[in-house]
Order: structure tokens, then C-alpha cells, then sequence
């Protein structure tokens, strides 16, 4: 196994180096979104982008065309006993497309408010409601409480894969003779599809279809059908021809977990490092079991100084592969101050970074800038500039909170 090792890694590297430059020369990896830190925003660029786009008097000028393309599709995905001739309804020019739609106080204790991501809503006031998922969770009865606001409203259950709404959504377990049954389409194929065809109406509108042309790219790059794909195919394609590969391949893949945690334990020295060298006045903290960093319930943070009471905490689950990071209480703090802790919600409520996740009981965000699928190759390179940067938006935006 020895011999083949090192002509098999070689291999793989010049298929890595072949893509690369298939990316380099099509210009794939220069997208505008992913450059403005925008590629996994829910709300800023993909709410906003698809309801402009469906929007018939929006500045495309393209009219009632994209909108007729959405709803062609919505009209394949839909329950049988529904006429097309209703969803034909939306397709009109005083059709109103909204973003982040206040909903008011829920006429139970489930919830008690909440934003619909896109609302279609036809002349005599049919509505779409459509919920938005990248990577953000379901909030407990996000499905029912669109529900109640308007019982007749067709929901969409929009997800990168189309998977569908669970319990905790819904709460159909709890509402027998109330079954909610969203719509589920997918950015892979549904939005992918979509867009495709809306670039048929864009040949007059090149500035249109360049933005479409964006978007796609950032859209298979999403759903994993981007070049990089290609490249896993002829890796796996590799791998397969030989027994020797496959056994060199099923070595790296055993060792995983152990490559992963090596990277997190050189990625702690370099962060506790630059802490103190370019911020002495920050108290660098690993939040973890005997102070160490474990596969769960653990993290590291940054307190502004030591005797204060928060610190920014940054969390990892799903075996390192997911980060976030949001404001908690200090390893040391014994006696917590519960009224101090609403204060500083109240205070971090309004303070956007990046998409926002549940959990936190203060305030806590999805850390984008690692929950990439390239990131093992450049966490000790990237990660603690990012981290570092990201620390410090954050801590300056608690030193501003007086109690």
C-alpha cells in the first residue's frame, strides 16, 4: 500500500488542480454575493432577491413573466384537488409581493410573534406564504402560526434539499383535524429550475440575466452541484478503480474524526495567541469540560476583561462541523442576574450580523464563515483572522451595553 500512496495522493491533487482551474477560467468562484458575506443570508439576500424577482411591477421590468414562471411551478407540487385556475389568480399585475411580513401576536401560547419571509397575496387577497430555510432551524410552530393567520393560505416549505416540515413546525400531532400540508420545493432543483427558465425571458435585460447567472452559480454551490461536485465524482471515480485506493481512502476517512479535532486544538493556540497579542485586554476562555475543547457542549470565548460578566461564545455541534456563536455568561459567573440578562437581549435585539439561530438565551448567529464545506483546508490559515474580526464587532457592540 505504500507504493500506491503517494501516485494516488498525486492524482487526486491533479484532479483538485484541474477543477480549480476549470473554476479559475469560468469565473464560477467570482460571485458577488459570496464576496458581500451574502451567500447564506436568509433574509438580506435570499427573501429579498426571490420576492423582487416575483414581484410583477419590481425593477427587473420583466412584469408578470418570472411570477407566471414561480407559480408554473408551485402548480406541480400542488394537492390534486386544488384548480390550477386558483394559483392562476396570483399571476396578475396587482399581485403584492412582501418580505419579512409582521404578523402580530399569536392567538395562542405557542407563540407570541413572528415575520412571514415572502408573501404573495392576489387581488382578492388569496395568499402564498412562503417559508424561507438555508441553515437556519425551525422555530417551535413557525408553520402554525403562519397557519392561523390566514387559515386558507397555501404555505410553501422552502429548503435547500425539499425536505419536509417536521412536527416542531407544524404541531400537527397537537391540531388532528387542522393537518397542515406545506408545499415542499427545493433551491437544488425547484428554485434551479425556476431560474433557468426566468433567464429564457432576460435575453432584452442582460443586467437581469448576469444577476441570475450569480445567482445560480451561488445557488449549485449551495446544493453541492457547482464544479466542486464534478471533482468529488472523479475523486470517488478514483478511488474505485483499485482495491489499494480504496483501502488509502478508507485509512484518511477512519482518521476523520482525529484530523478534525488536531486542526481545533492548533486553532485554540493560534486564537489564545493572537489574543493576546493584539488585544490585551481581552480574556481568551475555552468553554468545555475540565477546560478543554470535546465533540459536545463545547466551544471557546472572549470576555472583554476578566472581571466582566459576558462573553462572546462561540459553540460547535455536529462533530466540529457546525459553528456558532452568540453572548453568554462567563465560566466564573456563579449568581446570574436574570434581569441583567433580559436587559442585554433587549439590547441585542436589533443588532444584526449574520442569521440569526435559536437556542441562544441571550442572542446567538450562525458563524457562516465556518460553516463552509472547504473550511478543514484553511481553518489555521483564515479562521483565526475571521474569528478575531468577528469577536471584535461583537464585543464592541457589548461594551456599549451599560447595567
Amino acid at each position: 500500500m505504500k507504493e500506491a500512496t503517494l501516485p494516488f495522493l498525486n492524482e487526486i491533487e491533479a484532479i483538485i488542480t484541474k477543477y480549480d482551474s476549470i473554476a479559475l477560467k469560468s469565473g464560477e468562484n467570482f460571485n458577488v454575493f459570496n464576496i458581500l458575506d451574502l451567500g447564506s443570508r436568509e433574509v438580506r439576500l435570499h427573501s429579498a432577491l426571490i420576492a423582487e424577482l416575483l414581484n410583477p411591477k419590481g425593477n427587473h421590468g420583466l412584469g408578470t413573466a418570472m411570477l407566471s414562471n414561480f407559480i408554473n411551478i408551485i402548480k406541480t407540487k400542488k394537492d390534486p384537488s386544488t384548480d390550477d385556475e386558483y394559483f392562476d389568480r396570483f399571476i396578475n399585475t396587482a399581485t403584492k409581493i412582501e418580505t419579512e411580513k409582521w404578523i402580530g401576536n399569536s392567538k395562542n401560547e405557542i407563540s407570541t410573534r413572528g415575520y412571514i419571509d415572502i408573501l404573495i397575496q392576489s387581488a382578492n387577497k388569496d395568499a402564498i406564504i412562503i417559508e424561507n430555510k438555508i441553515y437556519a432551524e425551525d422555530q417551535e410552530a413557525q408553520l402554525r402560526r403562519y397557519h392561523e393567520y390566514q387559515k386558507n393560505a397555501t404555505i410553501i416549505y422552502l429548503t435547500l434539499d425539499g425536505k419536509d416540515a417536521d412536527n416542531e413546525t407544524t404541531k400537527n400531532d397537537q391540531n388532528p383535524n387542522d393537518i397542515i400540508n406545506p408545499i415542499l420545493i427545493s433551491y437544488k432543483s425547484d428554485i434551479l429550475v425556476w431560474l433557468e427558465k426566468c433567464k429564457e425571458n432576460t435575453i432584452q435585460h442582460l443586467l437581469v440575466s448576469a444577476t441570475l447567472t450569480q445567482y445560480i452559480y451561488l445557488i449549485k454551490q449551495l446544493t453541492h452541484q457547482s464544479t466542486n461536485n464534478k471533482m468529488k465524482n472523479d475523486i470517488v471515480d478514483l478511488i474505485l478503480e483499485k482495491p489499494e485506493h480504496i483501502q488509502i481512502a478508507q485509512e484518511i476517512w477512519k482518521n476523520k474524526e482525529a484530523i478534525k479535532y488536531k486542526i481545533i486544538e492548533k486553532l485554540m493556540v493560534k486564537l489564545g495567541e493572537k489574543a493576546g497579542e493584539e488585544h490585551k485586554d481581552w480574556v481568551f476562555d475555552i468553554k468545555g469540560e475540565k477546560g478543554k475543547i470535546g465533540k459536545s457542549a463545547s466551544g471557546f470565548g472572549f470576555r472583554p476583561e476578566q472581571k466582566h460578566d459576558f462573553l462572546v461564545h462561540y459553540y460547535f455541534s455536529n462533530d466540529f462541523d457546525v459553528l456558532e456563536v452568540g453572548i453568554d455568561w462567563a465560566n466564573d459567573v456563579v449568581k446570574k442576574d436574570t434581569s441583567k440578562e433580559a436587559k442585554l437581549k433587549e439590547h441585542f435585539l436589533q443588532f444584526e450580523l449574520d442569521n440569526r439561530v435559536p437556542g441562544w438565551d441571550i442572542w446567538g448567529i450562525n458563524f457562516q464563515a465556518w460553516n463552509k464545506d472547504e473550511k478543514w483546508a484553511n481553518v489555521l490559515i483564515e479562521m483565526p483572522d475571521n474569528i478575531i474580526k468577528t469577536t471584535g464587532i461583537i464585543l464592541d457592540h457589548l461594551r456599549k451595553f451599560n447595567y
